[in-house]
């Protein structure tokens, strides 16, 4: 049995990019800016887990997903706790 690859989540800056956030698929690692509020951030991090997950899915399924579960998880009260 092979162990899956866990995806690893990475604080960058991404002003230059001009990105919120960007996935590696090979590698499934995502850097995410760390000046987003965590609400947004929620958001950003399933947005491009998707990305990774589901490498097939289109980017306007995906803009339409990954807001309706950060919602959900969000109104149950999920908040980050500040490292």
């Amino acid at each position: 049995m092979t162990k899956r690859k866990k995806i690893k989540l990475i604080d960058k800056k991404l002003g230059r990019e001009r990105a919120l956030g960007q996935a590696c698929s090979p590698e499934k690692i995502i850097e995410i800016d760390p000046r987003l509020s965590p609400k947004i951030r929620l958001s950003v991090a399933i947005h491009e887990a998707l990305h990774i997950v589901f490498p097939d899915m289109s980017e306007s399924k995906i803009n339409r997903s990954a807001p309706k579960i950060a919602q959900m998880i969000w109104d149950d009260g999920y908040r980050r706790i500040q490292k």
